[in-house]
């Protein structure tokens, strides 16, 4: 259902909130509650009725849902003491008194069908086309399920910013301010200011009051930067929370009472402490003196009960470990515990999360915390923000890779932002753009087809999030390796026009170039302009109506754009995609005016 309220939009299917159709980042928790609120806008919802609607199988105090509220009123604008769209009614709870415009519309996009022209098209055409139109409802449906993971939040953010002092403070909204003990310094961080540790007496530590920190075996992350040029002679946990004892009914011999994050004698990352079977480890040491960013993650038993390990954004390690299971309103430390060998390093950003994010999460996490400046387009930086099912690398600046053999690709999303989670989004570049690329779409003796290309006009993506259906719009370019090129359009998805490259060799990279002006598109590839088949109509240029505005609105063209991987036809049997040399930049004209 979507409720429409002046400029902002609610949508309850796929979990957003948007304002004059820009999505506006909200924890999921935050929107169910305002979901709750207008669906009973009627009357005056209490406190107790809330926490059985959105928190039906967990205790929440009234400070939760105060934060909650203070969330919501700061992402639509409004004010307590004159509220438009929240009141509070003192000690009864809380009414919606916005207007609605327009109660309930169904969302659902249309299912896209083959054009008339889909029955001239080459054989590898024909074959293609109902393995995309399978797909489309696979990649939306990952997109939505990536909204739910959306919940995931930082529970406590310490910037160390304060570049004075004796507190830590936390960006988060729980409150965990921390004492710095023991000589900390203030330095210069990765970003910022940062904390350094002498391993001997310094720390910063604390208490979850809040009873914010994830709690018994739930899952959770920890993120940090980290700079080291020593081990200090023993494991060193730089972070930790937990007492002496699990909680309750957990067996105390086989189960982590504090959830940690360490550096291990030998320099690499870790968490547990050096027993077999209550430790994993990873490979990379990172006592090198450079600044290396880290997360350790645990998934809870209901999501399997493993571990993982992080590098630089990379995976290190993942096992089935010992369960992690700690007491309500722990105390936590920074730098290490009093009576253990203490951190003697850097650290800046540690940031604990109540979900255990994905590979793409924590990638955008340390490229966006990096300051990665990747690309330039009209003087403002952005970075390579990953998308869709596989993992993505970009070994060198302006290269990105597809290791993976799924779905897999970058939106571009502006440097220097908001580098929370719920804030982590590609960035408007623009609708009339020319760009250009070297690709590198490989096959295989096995005659399996890969595909690569850059996309524009689309929706803001979150990492990890899929790129057709959904309420995603805009155009895709695809070159394949069997020598094919399409214009496909990605909501309501289609192929809106093809044509065929002679002599195509797939195991060297070809220069795609595309100018998008208006609603018209011209592609070239290695210099050559390309004459497309659209609706049985040879032509240079290919028309792009923004069918997506409807009606029905099926999508929501943003500005967004980046390169995309896939291998439709042989998905999860080949990969190894490459894009370099991306440039992208205002246009004005098409490539042959």
């Amino acid at each position: 259902m979507v409720y429409r309220f002046r400029q902002f939009e609610v949508d309850s299917d796929s979990g957003c909130l948007r304002r004059d159709g820009a999505e506006v980042p909200l924890r999921r928790k935050a929107l169910l509650v305002l979901v709750t609120l207008i669906e009973r806008r009627r009357r005056l919802v209490s406190k107790e009725e809330l926490f059985a609607a959105v928190w039906p199988d967990t205790a929440v105090t009234d400070d939760v849902l105060a934060g909650v509220i203070s969330e919501l009123r700061k992402a639509l604008g409004d004010n307590a003491k004159s509220p438009q769209f929240i009141k509070t009614v003192s000690r009864g709870g809380y009414r919606f008194v916005g207007e609605l415009e327009q109660e309930a519309i169904s969302q659902e996009p249309d299912i896209p069908r083959p054009s008339a022209a889909s029955s001239r098209l080459p054989r590898v055409w024909r074959f293609a086309l109902v393995p995309l139109l399978a797909a489309a409802g696979w990649v939306a449906v990952k997109a939505t399920h990536h909204t739910v993971q959306e919940e995931a939040r930082e529970v406590a953010w310490w910037r160390f910013d304060e570049a004075a002092g004796e507190q830590a403070d936390d960006s988060s909204t729980g409150g965990h301010q921390g004492r710095l003990i023991g000589g900390v310094k203030h330095v210069s961080g990765k970003s910022g200011s940062g904390l350094s540790f002498d391993g001997v007496a310094a720390r910063v530590e604390g208490r979850d009051d809040s009873r914010s920190f994830p709690e018994n075996d739930t899952s959770r992350t920890l993120t940090a930067w980290i700079r080291s040029n020593s081990s200090n002679g023993d494991t060193t946990h730089f972070f930790l929370y937990g007492e002496a004892a699990p909680p309750a009914g957990f067996p105390q011999r086989t189960t982590l009472s504090s959830f940690n994050a360490a550096m291990r004698r030998d320099g690499t990352l870790a968490t547990g402490f050096e027993i077999p079977g209550l430790e994993l480890h990873g490979r990379t040491p990172i006592n090198d003196g450079a600044w290396r960013h880290v997360a350790v993650v645990w998934r809870g038993p209901a999501a399997g009960g493993e571990t993982r390990l992080y590098v630089d954004g990379r995976e290190e390690a993942a096992a089935r470990t010992a369960p992690v299971a700690t007491v309500s309103r722990p105390h936590w430390w920074i730098g290490g515990k009093p009576g253990t060998t203490l951190f003697r390093g850097e650290l800046d950003d540690v940031r604990l999360y109540n979900a255990a994010l994905d590979g793409k999460q924590i990638e955008a996490i340390h490229r966006c915390s990096a300051g990665s400046a990747d690309l330039e387009i009209a003087g403002r930086a952005y970075f390579f923000l990953p998308v869709g099912e596989g993992a993505v690398e970009v070994p060198s600046h302006g290269e990105i890779r597809n290791p993976s053999k799924d779905s897999a690709g970058v939106q571009l999303a502006a440097a220097g932002g908001d580098c929370s989670l719920g804030a982590m989004r590609g960035s408007d570049v623009g609708q009339n753009l020319r760009i250009g690329v070297d690709l590198l779409v490989p096959s295989d003796d096995a005659g399996n087809v890969s595909e690569a290309g850059p996309y524009f006009r689309s929706r803001r993506a979150g990492p990890g999030d899929g790129l057709i259906g959904g309420t995603s719009a805009g155009y895709w370019v695809v070159l394949f390796s069997n020598g094919s090129i399409a214009v496909q359009r990605l909501n309501p998805n289609a192929v809106v026009a093809f044509a065929a490259i002679p002599e195509f060799d797939a195991k060297v990279f070809h220069h795609l170039e595309l100018a998008a002006v208006g609603e018209q598109l011209q592609v070239a590839v290695d210099g050559r302009q390309i004459r497309f088949d659209q609706a049985g109509r040879l032509t240079e240029t290919v028309a792009l109506p923004p069918v997506w505005d409807g009606p029905p609105r099926t999508g929501y063209n943003l500005g967004t754009a980046g390169i995309a991987f896939w291998a439709r036809q042989n998905r999860g049997a080949i990969g190894g995609q490459v894009a370099k040399n991306l440039r992208v930049e205002p246009a004005t004209t098409l490539l042959h005016p």
